[in-house]
Formats: C-alpha cells, structure tokens, sequence
C-alpha cells in the first residue's frame, strides 16, 4: 500500500468529478499587471497547491507577508477555481490563465491549474495527462504559457500528477512525457514547476536534461516533498536560492515553493556544500551533496 498523508487519502478515496474534456476550454484570464516593472537580474518563480482553493484569503495574507514570496515572476497554483485565481492575481497585479481538469465532487467547482505573472502572456495552452486513476477517474492536465519578460520568451507548466493512490509510478512518468512532448516545440529557456505527488519524479526529469533546481528542498506536504522546480535552457550554469515556506498560515496542506534563478551573472553568497536539513533554511540549489534516503519517507516504489 502506498504511503500518502492523510489528507491525501480523506481528500481523493472514493470520490469523482465531471471531466472537461475540451482542450479550449473554459478558460478563464485575466490581466491586472502593474505597470513599469523593470526587468530584475533574476526570476522569482513560485508554486502552490492551495488545497481546493478553500483558504484563498490565508494564501493572500501568505504572499503579502512573506519576503521571500515578493515581487513574483512566474507563480504557479494547483487545485484552484476560477474565483480563487482571478482574486489572487488581481490582489497581487497579476496576469493570469486559468484552465479546470475537472468539476471536483467534493465541493462542487471548478478544480485546476493556474500561472500568474506581471509580464505578458503570448501564449498558453491546456495539456490533457494520461492515466485519469484507477479508482476515481479523474483527469489530470497541465497548463502551459509563454511569458514575454523583458525582451526574452519564457515558457512555464503548471503541473499537478496522479497521487500513489491513482496511478503508478511508470505512469506518474508517462504524464510528464506528455508535458515534455510540448515542451520539445519550444527553444527558448523553459520553467516546470508544481505538484508532482512523488519526489522521484525528479530524477525523471534530470534524465530528460532539466536542472532540478529544488531537489535539495524537503517537507512540501507533512514529511514527503512532492512540490518541485525544475528549468531548463537559461543560459549560464543555474545559480540562486531556493527554499520553503515553512509557516504557511494554515492556508493548504501543501507549503509553497520558491525559488530565485540568477540571470545577471552574479553568484552572490556562497552556497554551503553540505545540505541542510533544517527548517526554515534557504537551500543552496548549488554545491550540494548526495544524501542517503531514509526508509518510509517517500510513497512505495517511487
């Protein structure tokens, strides 16, 4: 059996949704961007599973309150409605699109992913995952969009997989391919982010040529770290910071993830070799060692 939190099973076992099978649509966006944002020398990407969007006005506080969660660049949310999205985005002076998988049987809405940014969207599309579970049935999909930030193009997935209790891990991987054969029309640099409901999937990804710039992060959702960053064609060897909410206001089961990627050229502090284990550190994305996993901290077979 695998191992999941709790809240994972409460939240999935025995229940279904109404499938939105149109890849169009709905989709819903929005454009409350501020202007006169100077290009930064550097990206803050951020994502969030706020579970079924049921504690948006926590969220809000979170971003408002947080240091590490100011002046956004790219953020990515999972599990939202449409409501929940448009209010986020227009708090914050975001852009956004917004697409549902599914009408989600536990309360009732709209159940999705969503990318927000202050810059332009060129672009965005709906991308269906296979393997909609073995018991509930519900489609998963992946959202992508093409941000114009400064004079560079950005592609960015929001993604959310099949939790242990729907899918397999060979399957967990066969909807990843499904973001990766989109991801393969586009030459620009790339950003993958969300909740993937299985750490393993990162050395997945690693094998594809992505850098996975969270893979020192631990504790995403109670002990397991399913919420993840990875990039890919920035030029330059990947350099910044990347780290976790601890405190997260009680908005979700999930904490948010963060991340700064150095585009200027400056390292900054040096990052420390070893990897700290310790809550509420920032994690060096850089410099870090191999540590040996410890049983029963992941789901089975990941």
């Amino acid at each position: 059996m695998p191992i999941v939190p709790k809240s994972i099973g409460r939240q999935y076992r025995g229940r279904t949704g109404k499938s939105l099978p149109d890849q169009a649509g709905p989709r819903f966006i929005g454009d409350h961007s501020r202007s006169g944002r100077p290009v930064a020398g550097a990206l803050r990407i951020v994502t969030f599973n706020i579970k079924f969007a049921r504690y948006v006005d926590r969220a809000l506080r979170l971003f408002e309150k947080s240091q590490v969660l100011q002046d956004l660049d790219i953020l990515a949310l999972q599990e939202m409605d449409e409501a929940g999205v448009e209010k986020i985005a227009k708090r914050l002076g975001l852009n956004y699109v917004y697409y549902p998988a599914v009408v989600h049987s536990a309360h009732g809405k709209n159940f999705g992913n969503a990318l927000l940014s202050p810059w332009r969207i060129l672009e965005d599309r709906k991308i269906f995952l296979p393997h909609s579970g073995q018991i509930e049935k519900m489609q998963r999909i992946a959202i992508g969009a093409t941000f114009k930030i400064g004079k560079q193009k950005v592609r960015a997935y929001s993604l959310h997989l099949g939790t242990a209790l729907e899918i397999l891990p060979r399957q967990r991987k066969h909807q990843v391919e499904a973001v990766l054969v989109d991801a393969e029309k586009f030459s620009g640099p790339i950003v993958m982010v969300g909740d993937m409901n299985a750490r393993g999937i990162g050395r997945f990804l690693e094998g594809k040529g992505y850098f996975w710039a969270t893979k020192s992060v631990r504790r995403t959702i109670s002990l397991f770290a399913w919420d993840h960053i990875f990039i890919r064609n920035f030029e330059g060897s990947p350099r910044g910071e990347v780290g976790v909410v601890e405190d997260n206001r009680q908005a979700s089961d999930h904490k948010p993830v963060w991340m700064v990627l150095r585009l200027d050229g400056e390292r900054g502090p040096a990052f420390p070799k070893r990897r700290p284990l310790l809550r509420g550190k920032v994690l060096p994305i850089l410099n870090f060692s191999r540590r040996k996993k410890k049983k029963g901290t992941e789901p089975s077979g990941i």
